[in-house]
């Protein structure tokens, strides 16, 4: 009898106490676990209602402790991030409306037709970003990783991103399967009528753009890259977006002027003598590892594409070089010092103790490092990065075993 009562006192008590600290910001308070389970539960019941309006949480901790933290955004810090977000959207909605090409994708002389179309992406949405990644047949893991981490498209408030991965034809019938099985859970995969093989990737150029000029020509920008690169996604929107958003049509990228065109079989971006013939350099191009181009100047280079009738091995070049050559209004903006092709050498301990990664974009080692390096980017957001995050609410300090509201 004795034992319930005391219950009975301290319940009361800690809703109280935890009720009395909803106007404290920032603070966490740890109980010794006196409840026991019961106690717990009926305590979760009782502060549901103040949780809902005042974001209270409760949390045993994992060295048992119990824990509330409170937090009652003021009406000055709603008004402020409301007034951060409005000037970002300006960066998507100022950008033009652009209406699909209407020339024939059937006369199109390099269009391979689909194996999976996916049409419904982008569902007549204003799409703010589209990623697309040239991903090869048999990278599940990695394409799982990346549409986990910085890809996902639940990673923004009020920015709208979609996913797809652009694949060729399989070898067996049996990674095919895989393919469509992958699809049928994760609807973001486009599947071209071609063998996926290293001298076809300007295929995936091609079916790219044949596939958002048909059903996605709303994407305000659009975020080109190989699977194999980590792609840290809050300074593309934060850095590289606001240098394209007030300038008509124009690509990010590493750009590469006068480079020779490779005519030695042994090289592995060997170029026939037959293509192009009596050229000796490209013309100004986007490395094609990772770039980033308004949405308006798909139906330039989808237009354009229409003017090359035979297949050139090289996509980058393919893409933002020759179907740019003769388009004096897209503007190429360098960001060669943001990107590195090669795997860096300790990106973790990069953003530990500068609070960033080097490069907006670099190589990664191993599929789960997406997964991995997120996780730690994550956790180093810059208050605007803040302000437009979907997932920053809460962390716990695994050394001090706490947990904070941001």
């Amino acid at each position: 009898m004795k034992r319930l009562f005391a219950k009975k006192l301290i319940l009361p008590f800690v809703c109280l106490v935890c009720i009395s600290l909803m106007f404290v910001r920032q603070n966490v308070y740890q109980w010794k676990p006196v409840l026991g389970e019961d106690g717990l539960v009926r305590m979760l019941h009782s502060l549901q209602q103040e949780q809902t309006r005042n974001r209270i949480l409760l949390i045993q901790t994992d060295n048992g402790t119990l824990g509330t933290i409170s937090e009652r955004h003021s009406d000055s810090h709603k008004s402020k991030k409301l007034e951060q977000r409005n000037a970002t959207r300006k960066w998507f909605d100022n950008r033009p409306n652009i209406t699909s090409s209407k020339l024939a994708v059937e006369k199109h002389p390099l269009f391979p037709g689909y194996i999976i179309e996916n049409p419904d992406v982008c569902k007549k949405e204003n799409v703010d970003v589209l990623v697309y990644l040239h991903s090869a047949v048999d990278h599940r893991e990695v394409r799982r990783s990346i549409r986990e981490s910085w890809a996902s498209h639940r990673t923004f408030v009020g920015i709208n991103l979609k996913l797809v991965f652009i694949l060729g034809k399989p070898a067996d019938q049996m990674t095919q399967y895989q393919i469509e099985s992958e699809f049928a859970a994760y609807s973001d995969i486009i599947q071209g009528n071609f063998s996926d093989t290293f001298k076809n990737l300007t295929y995936k150029a091609v079916t790219l753009l044949v596939w958002v000029n048909a059903h996605c020509p709303n994407a305000r920008y659009i975020v080109k890259a190989d699977d194999d690169m980590f792609v840290d996604i809050y300074r593309v929107i934060s850095e590289i977006v606001p240098q394209l958003a007030q300038k008509k049509s124009a690509v990010a990228c590493d750009v590469k002027t006068d480079m020779p065109i490779p005519r030695d079989p042994r090289i592995k971006w060997y170029v026939n003598e037959t293509l192009l013939p009596g050229r000796v350099t490209w013309p100004t191009f986007c490395s094609g590892y990772f770039l980033v181009f308004t949405g308006n100047s798909v139906l330039q280079l989808f237009e354009a594409s229409f003017g090359i009738q035979q297949l050139i091995p090289i996509d980058d070049a393919y893409l933002f070089g020759l179907l740019t050559e003769k388009n004096a209004s897209l503007e190429f903006v360098n960001i060669h010092d943001l990107i590195s092709v090669n795997e860096r050498p300790d990106p973790d301990r990069e953003i530990i103790v500068n609070g960033k990664f080097e490069f907006i974009a670099f190589q990664v080692k191993s599929p789960d490092y997406h997964s991995k390096l997120w996780a730690l980017r994550s956790s180093k957001l810059s208050t605007w990065e803040q302000i437009h995050s979907n997932f920053y609410e809460i962390f716990q300090d695994s050394e001090k075993n706490s947990l904070y509201i941001v």
